[in-house]
């Protein structure tokens, strides 16, 4: 017969923070995955074929993965407004700053 109900064998049970091995797994192959396909080179070429308002919002959804999120209030991004120019001024910069960083 085997154990009663809420018994272990292992009564400490999994350490606390100790991943799943097929997590773990599943991991590894998507960090190969994604050093392979998301060089600094290759992101930069892709954004240059982009039209400008894609090439924008494509930056600003990767911001929110460097950037902390606002606490108070909302950040309000609407490029709907703005001129094709104001975009190429705003990604002209974005890029620069970008490449300065890559360079340091």
């Amino acid at each position: 017969m085997g154990l009663k109900k809420g018994m272990t064998n292992n009564p400490k049970g999994r350490p606390k923070g100790t991943r799943n091995l097929t997590t773990t797994e599943a991991k590894g192959i998507l960090n190969g995955i994604l050093k392979q396909n998301f060089t600094p080179a290759k992101v930069n070429r892709d954004l240059k074929e982009l039209e400008p308002r894609q090439r924008l919002d494509m930056l600003t959804k990767l911001l929110s993965f460097t950037l902390p999120r606002p606490t108070e209030g909302t950040l309000d991004l609407n490029f709907q407004n703005l001129t094709d120019e104001q975009l190429n001024y705003i990604l002209e910069n974005l890029l620069q700053k970008s490449q300065q960083n890559d360079e340091d």
